[in-house]
């Protein structure tokens, strides 16, 4: 870490900069596993995941209606 202001900013960028490119990765990732889960859901138990679709449609209708 630098003393200097403009060094104590360009390492706050930085810092910022890499945090959001880990929360990224970590999204996709995120995103990755959780189509494959639902990849997996529709073929294994299709009729369970179609109810759970339309209970989760019913819901966010709900609150947005709200």
């Amino acid at each position: 870490m630098r003393n200097d202001p403009m060094g104590r900013t360009d390492d706050a960028v930085d810092d910022a900069v890499a945090t959001a490119r880990n929360m990224k990765d970590d999204a996709s990732n995120v995103a990755t596993n959780l189509q494959a889960a639902v990849d997996r859901s529709v073929s294994d138990q299709p009729l369970t995941t179609l109810a759970l679709a339309i209970v989760a449609g019913f819901i966010l209708g709900a609150v947005w209606k709200a």
